[in-house]
């Protein structure tokens, strides 16, 4: 289908394969999400943090809002030694949709879907600034 350009990636590529060995269920680990609530909380404080100090905190809240609405690891906004991220990984395909190229998990290059959230906020803190912020946490 990527081929033929009917779809710009493997549809498939996530679906977990099963394996042979099904031996006792393991138990669930501890959870490391935050819950609904606890997102809700950190977002809105974000957004609190802006209308106070606008020039300051806009990529406080791009972060946030980015790591929230497109499910990254932290690692895929900070960057790796062999690759540090910057504005220009966003990038719009020809249908208008909007991706962000990332190096993952195993030096593999991939492209992440910028959802609505992380576009308004990609909007508002190239607006507050003269130069692109590199988006790095460090």
């Amino acid at each position: 289908m990527i081929e033929d350009g009917t779809a710009a990636a493997n549809p498939f590529r996530m679906i977990k394969k099963r394996t042979l060995n099904r031996g006792a269920p393991q138990e669930e680990g501890s959870n490391r999400a935050l819950t609904p609530l606890q997102w809700d909380y950190v977002l809105e404080t974000a957004e609190r943090m802006v209308q106070d100090e606008p020039e300051r905190h806009e990529r406080t809240l791009f972060i946030v809002a980015t790591l929230f609405a497109m499910y990254l690891r932290v690692s895929d906004i900070v960057g790796r030694p062999n690759w540090p991220p910057v504005m220009g990984d966003f990038r719009q395909d020809p249908e208008g949709n909007w991706w962000y190229h990332v190096i993952g998990k195993g030096n593999k290059a991939g492209k992440v879907a910028v959802r609505d959230d992380a576009s308004r906020s990609l909007r508002a803190v190239r607006a507050t600034s003269t130069r692109p912020p590199p988006i790095s946490l460090r």
